[in-house]
């Protein structure tokens, strides 16, 4: 059972002892609920075995001297209590103006009373006027806060998701002919179906290289060549794409007469590009371009080069399904 200590205060000795923390008799100060509290005595309860706690949790009645110590009800919030919150208010005023925006933005998380301080506009207003100081000088007032352009424009925005694409691999055919020295080595047409599937099982004779990257995660559009045909070596080859559609009869190039000027024997493969064309009402995009890969196998024969796999994408741009579709959507349709 804790031990109750009962002493008789007088108002004078209560003030004095919020405003020292004043101790006496073995005593523990205790300060007045409010003026009214501190004009009239009282009976104090307290737990005299959690002295180590807050002061405000020591209190456990208060009691009125014309009802006896028996008469007990919950006491009002001390005085210094309010105080406190006060002060500490003043601090926060101080500090946030200090802070950048993600700090402040997180301080709004920690309580209710950091939240309606850390909300004020002027704080974030003076966040804009240091990352951009032209804004602060707005004509007329506007109907949007600091904290909310803050909010917008303080970095770049996320990647979003595009919607699916009017066009499918479904729906596309591809026209692929390749010359050496001015001589068709190979002409085909694959449906995009069969691009889009890839080579579903590398075969064997390739290098380690080649075959690492090609079983990777990466978006790959492939065809497998059969039979396979030979490039010979110290020729120029080139290469011409064209795409069609099924629903409107209509075509656009993807790669004209492009030369496989690069050739690396270490991860085997031949590299062509060309620029895509796209439709006028796409005026402000260009720039993006097309790779074709001829894809070698290990030769016996160093003086040809044995092709048994075809890759396109379109890596500038577009790095998935999606994305390869609108980017064909937007072609050069004739």
């Amino acid at each position: 059972m804790a031990v109750r200590r009962w002493g008789r205060l007088d108002a004078d000795r209560q003030r004095e002892e919020v405003a020292g923390g004043w101790m006496s008799g073995g005593r523990r100060s205790v300060g007045a609920g409010d003026a009214a509290a501190a004009d009239r005595s009282h009976w104090l309860v307290y737990d005299a075995e959690n002295v180590e706690k807050p002061l405000y949790t020591k209190i456990w009645c208060l009691c009125n001297v014309q009802r006896g110590p028996d008469f007990c009800y919950n006491p009002p919030v001390p005085y210094y209590h309010k105080s406190r919150d006060k002060m500490t208010c003043v601090v926060l005023k101080a500090v946030f103006p200090l802070l950048d925006g993600v700090d402040l933005a997180s301080c709004m998380l920690v309580c209710k009373q950091w939240r309606d301080i850390a909300q004020d506009d002027y704080l974030w207003k003076c966040l804009c006027a240091r990352r951009w100081p032209s804004l602060c000088k707005r004509p007329s007032p506007s109907t949007v806060t600091y904290y909310k352009l803050y909010g917008t424009f303080y970095k770049r925005r996320r990647h979003q998701a595009l919607p699916p694409s009017r066009l499918s691999f479904n729906d596309l055919d591809f026209y692929i002919d390749i010359w050496a020295e001015g001589q068709s080595i190979f002409s085909e047409v694959f449906s995009g179906l069969v691009l889009h599937g890839g080579i579903k099982t590398l075969p064997t004779g390739i290098s380690n290289i080649l075959r690492y990257r090609l079983e990777g995660p990466d978006y790959k559009m492939m065809l497998p060549v059969e039979p396979r045909f030979s490039v010979p070596l110290g020729q120029k080859v080139s290469v011409s794409v064209l795409v069609g559609r099924r629903d409107s009869s209509k075509f656009a190039c993807i790669v004209n007469k492009a030369m496989f000027d690069d050739i690396n024997w270490t991860s085997f493969r031949a590299l062509a590009f060309d620029y895509l064309d796209f439709s006028p009402i796409h005026p402000f995009i260009s720039g993006i371009r097309a790779w074709v890969s001829l894809l070698f196998a290990d030769a016996e024969n160093d003086e040809v080069a044995n092709v048994f796999g075809i890759e396109m994408d379109f890596c500038d741009a577009a790095n998935n399904e999606t994305e390869v579709l609108w980017l064909l959507d937007m072609l050069d349709w004739k």
